[in-house]
C-alpha cells in the first residue's frame, strides 16, 4: 500500500467517525428535547431587525 493510499484510507475512517457522531448526537437531541423546541425559533423584538429610513437621518421608523 502506498502512502497516497493509506492517507486515503485514513481519511475514509474518520469521515466514517464523524458520520456515525452526527448520527448519534442527533438521536441525542431528539431524545432530550421536544420536537416543537427544535422546530421552531424564538422571535426577538429587539428592534434591530427594522429597516432605516434615509429620509429621517438614520433613526428608526
Amino acid at each position: 500500500m502506498t502512502i497516497a493510499g493509506g492517507l486515503e484510507l485514513l481519511a475514509w475512517m474518520f469521515s466514517a467517525v464523524i458520520a456515525g457522531w452526527l448520527v448519534l448526537d442527533m438521536v441525542r437531541v431528539a431524545r432530550d428535547h421536544d420536537e416543537h423546541v427544535l422546530t421552531n425559533a424564538a422571535e426577538t423584538t429587539d428592534g434591530l431587525d427594522e429597516p432605516r429610513s434615509r429620509d429621517t437621518g438614520g433613526e428608526a421608523r
